[in-house]
Formats: structure tokens, C-alpha cells, sequence
């Protein structure tokens, strides 16, 4: 029996930029009742309707428009930034409303967010906490998502024929930045799962996720690294506070291109969790943009801009 109902926004074809994104997600977060789970890519500065934006002098009068750094709420430029190769660059650093480390978002990214409500969680036992909340996003959401992704490649290499006891595996012919040779084994495939307080495939973390906990519920999102720019990365330190599984790793040895091992295309990754939600005990309807834009974010708040003066997603003037 379906416990509640799940509005599903899939967000990839909407035009809206990474700020607007995150303002809606707080939105919905704070000012509305339901259940979501929001899917999508995002230019870093391309809005649609956010247009009194103040720009820092960093970044003026052109941001960097191929990539947009995003700190968790707590965040300290000086420890987590390299400030002089950003300025240079100039690249929009800002800071949304969450806790988390430090990510820089392209329209490479893949951005789900879920939203879920106490009153509808807690009976099966879903407490607002952190590692509460990504425990059941791994059984519940992610893991089974990517078992399907999982299971569709096992189904093509059984498929293919080779003459070699050890081949690279289909899908999977990089991680990371280096080449891996693994044997063409379901058994030896690397798996998704939560370790630490990372979402990995083996040891190679695919995201960064992030939580914002309020009264009556919580929001858990996660930048899915469908695939990045290496340069990228050098705007980023190696934080001080790191999972013990990294190590002293660089960016490049400790993160891995999700489309090394599914392919080129997310949507397949975007239809399995559409799946994946509706097999859960919360009925999914999919939702527009226009109705939320319309119902909540102009009818309850004045507007993205008049949003955006008030909500805790902010653009850093500055970096220090």
C-alpha cells in the first residue's frame, strides 16, 4: 500500500541555472508539504528568471560561465578554495543552503534531490538525520537504481563474445582518469554503496551530497558526477577534514566519471530512478515547473528574485 505521494520534477530540458535550482529546492523544502524528488543538469549561470543578481568584483563583469563552485553552508574559502586561480578565472563561488563540503558543478553534473516529509518517514523508521536519511537512500533509492544500471550491463557482456580470459570490462573502460583492466565478470564488477558518508563505486567516490534538515522534514541532494573537467578541480584544496578512505588522494585518483561505466548518456540513470522511486511505498505524479514556479515559488514567495533576496543560497563577494 502506497504510504503517500512522491512529486516527481524532472528538471533536465527546464533552462533553469544552478542558483535558480538551488533556491527552488529550498523553496519547496520550506514552503510547501510534499513529498519530491527533483532530477536535472544546470547551466552554471544561465538564468531564467532570476535578473538582479549583483555580481562580485572577482567575477564582474563576465563570470566564468563554465562552471560555478558551490560551498556548503559552514564552508571556508581560505581552507577549502584555491582563491588565486579562481579570481583569476573568474569563476562564481557561492554557498547554498545545506551543509557538505565544497563542489564545482558543470552541466555535467546530474543534480537529484529528495525531499522527504517526518510524518510519512518516521513510521518506517527514516529519522531526520543524516546517516538515517542516507542509509535509506542507498537501499532504498540509489542502490536499487544502480542495481538496474548494473544488471542491464551484466546482460551485455553476456551478450558479447571474447577471446581473452581478461578484457576490459563493457562500459567500464576507464575510472577516474586511468585506464582499469578488470576481469569481464559480473562477480568482479565494482558495485555502488555507501561508504562513510560517500555514495562509491569500489573506491572512487561519484558525487557530493549534502542534507538541510527543517521541523517538519529534510532534503538530502547529490551532484552525481556523470562526467567533470579535470581543470576544474584545481579550484578545489584537498579539505582538511576527509573521509579515511581517500587518504591523501588527489581529486583525479579519487573520483570517477559515472559515464566510464554507463555510457555516455544519464537518461538511462534518470529512467532507472523514476523506477526505482515508483517501486517504493510513496506514489509518484509528475510534476511541471511551470505549477511549482506558479504555486509556490510567485503565489507563496513574490517571485524568483524577491526569493532569492531572502533564502539562504547566496553569492560570495568575498573569498577569504
Amino acid at each position: 500500500m502506497k504510504i503517500s505521494k512522491l512529486s516527481w520534477l524532472d528538471l533536465r530540458s527546464s533552462g533553469i541555472s544552478a542558483l535558480e535550482r538551488l533556491s527552488l529546492e529550498e523553496a519547496l523544502l520550506r514552503h510547501d508539504h510534499r513529498n519530491w524528488f527533483l532530477v536535472g543538469s544546470h547551466q552554471p549561470l544561465n538564468h531564467k528568471y532570476l535578473t538582479n543578481l549583483d555580481l562580485p568584483s572577482y567575477a564582474d563583469p563576465v563570470p566564468n560561465p563554465d562552471c560555478i563552485v558551490v560551498m556548503g553552508i559552514g564552508g571556508k574559502p581560505s581552507e577549502l578554495l584555491n582563491i588565486p586561480l579562481v579570481k583569476s578565472k573568474k569563476v562564481l563561488v557561492t554557498k547554498r543552503f545545506s551543509g557538505g563540503g565544497t563542489v564545482v558543478l558543470d552541466t555535467n553534473s546530474i543534480w537529484t534531490t529528495f525531499i522527504g516529509r517526518n510524518k510519512d518517514f518516521l513510521p518506517h523508521g527514516v529519522e531526520p538525520f543524516p546517516r538515517s536519511i542516507m542509509k535509506w537512500t542507498a537501499e532504498s533509492l540509489f542502490g536499487p537504481a544502480f542495481t538496474k544500471l548494473d544488471n542491464g550491463l551484466s546482460i551485455a557482456d553476456e551478450n558479447e563474445t571474447s577471446s581473452s580470459d581478461m578484457a576490459t570490462a563493457s562500459g567500464f573502460g576507464k575510472l577516474g582518469d586511468e585506464n582499469v583492466t578488470i576481469m569481464d565478470s559480473d562477480a568482479l564488477r565494482p558495485r555502488f554503496r555507501l561508504r562513510e558518508n560517500d555514495y562509491v563505486i569500489g573506491d572512487l567516490k561519484m558525487g557530493g551530497n549534502a542534507q538541510s534538515i527543517v521541523k517538519d522534514g529534510w532534503l538530502h541532494h547529490t551532484s552525481f558526477l556523470w562526467d567533470y573537467e579535470i581543470s576544474h578541480m584545481q579550484y578545489l584544496m584537498l579539505p582538511k577534514k576527509k573521509p579515511d578512505y581517500r587518504g591523501e588522494r588527489s581529486h583525479r585518483d579519487f573520483l570517477v566519471r559515472l559515464k566510464s561505466v554507463y555510457g555516455d548518456s544519464s537518461d538511462v540513470f534518470v529512467s532507472s530512478l523514476h523506477t526505482t522511486c515508483s517501486q517504493t511505498a510513496l506514489e509518484v505524479e509528475n510534476v511541471s515547473l511551470s505549477h511549482v514556479m506558479d504555486e509556490v515559488v510567485n503565489n507563496k514567495l513574490g517571485g524568483m528574485d524577491s526569493w532569492f533576496e531572502k533564502c539562504r543560497t547566496r553569492i560570495l563577494h568575498k573569498l577569504e
